[in-house]
């Protein structure tokens, strides 16, 4: 699926800054990535077995797409192309990165979506020898893009009973982020009666510490005291089916669901 944007931000940069936008020159456009994840079977072929022993499955490949852009309209129309030091500019705000960068396509059905990535590649684009536009490769950090990050609040008192939509477009486990800002008592709780009652505990915390917040795809517990909460957990780490998901809170305190859900956007 092609972008019909104009503008794009990586790394909290505008293209506008450069005075540079989206389009194609010559067909050399944002071009049609495969729209969803790939991914590989795990199994073994036996002799006798008419059909192999399957072990599951993983993903393969990580999304990467094109970016084609270059000087505005308005320089179009004065015949202005992009100078050396312009693309050296350029190439240093997008490449060189040793870590991946934010990229948002300022396009409507994008709204709340984002790329986790590096450009990979960068060339020019030119006609007639000169160069007009830059197109890059980019190279996303895994199948998805990424929905903003959403933060829910719940109050408990004792215990209650909510209603959690995993809205990722992955057909298995998400794993939030939960904060639990605790008022009284020395424990906590979350079970999803929707993954088998599986629930999620800590215990023996002690009163000096309000504020506790677990990673749980990262599996990183941390406090306002910095104190070692591990042997307070179960290690039930807290994961979401996709869809709804009902879970009760156990603990007086406020719970806080951070998500950033994987979606299935191409490029």
């Amino acid at each position: 699926m092609s972008f019909w944007a104009e503008t794009f931000t990586f790394n909290g940069t505008s293209c506008q800054n450069y005075d540079l936008m989206l389009y194609d020159i010559g067909g050399d456009d944002s071009n049609d990535p495969e729209f969803a994840s790939v991914v590989t079977v795990t199994d073994e072929w036996v002799g006798s077995r008419w059909r192999p022993y399957f072990y599951g499955s993983k993903f393969q490949n990580k999304l990467t797409f094109d970016l084609v852009f270059g000087v505005n309209e308005c320089r179009i129309d004065q015949g202005e192309y992009l100078t050396r030091s312009e693309i050296d500019a350029i190439a240093t705000w997008l490449t060189g990165h040793d870590e991946y960068h934010w990229l948002t396509i300022d396009q409507e059905d994008l709204e709340g979506i984002r790329y986790r990535c590096m450009v990979t590649g960068l060339k020019t684009v030119s006609y007639g020898r000169i160069p007009w536009a830059l197109q890059a490769t980019v190279t996303c950090d895994g199948p998805f893009a990424y929905r903003t990050p959403t933060s829910v609040t719940y109050n408990s008192t004792g215990s209650r009973q909510i209603q959690f939509e995993n809205k990722s477009s992955l057909n298995g486990y998400y794993y939030p982020v939960i904060r639990f800002d605790r008022r009284s008592g020395t424990s906590f709780s979350i079970e999803n009666v929707t993954d088998g009652g599986r629930t999620f505990t800590m215990s023996n915390i002690p009163t000096s510490i309000t504020t506790i917040q677990v990673d749980n795809d990262s599996c990183v517990i941390t406090d306002d005291q910095d104190i070692n909460l591990y042997g307070n957990c179960n290690y039930n780490w807290l994961r979401l089916k996709k869809g709804m998901n009902t879970l009760n809170l156990t603990g007086n305190g406020v719970f806080t669901f951070e998500c950033e859900f994987p979606v299935n956007t191409g490029g």
